[in-house]
C-alpha cells in the first residue's frame, strides 16, 4: 500500500484564519505575527474583526477548541445554471 503524505498549511503573516471564541462560534481574523515561520502548528498573533469592534490577539494556538484559532472550513463550489451553453 503506497504511503500519502498529507501536506499541512503554514501560517503567514496577512492570511485569513477562524478564531474559536465560543463554542460553535468563530470570528473572522488575520495573522498579523507568527512565532515559528515555517512550523503548521505555530502560536500566532491575530487581529479579530468583529462587526462593532477590533480585538489583537498574541500567542495563539492553533485548534478547535475556544480561545484557539483554525484554518477555515472548505467550502465547494457551485456550478453556474444560469449560463447557456
Amino acid at each position: 500500500m503506497p504511503i500519502i503524505n498529507k501536506v499541512l498549511q503554514v501560517p503567514a503573516i496577512g492570511r485569513m484564519v477562524h478564531f474559536r471564541h465560543t463554542p460553535g462560534k468563530c470570528t473572522a481574523a488575520i495573522i498579523t505575527l507568527v512565532n515559528q515561520p515555517g512550523n503548521p502548528h505555530s502560536t500566532v498573533s491575530l487581529v479579530l474583526m468583529g462587526t462593532s469592534s477590533i480585538l489583537f490577539l498574541q500567542n495563539v494556538q492553533l485548534g478547535n477548541d475556544e480561545g484557539c484559532w483554525h484554518w477555515p472550513e472548505f467550502v465547494p463550489g457551485v456550478a453556474d445554471t444560469s449560463v447557456k451553453a
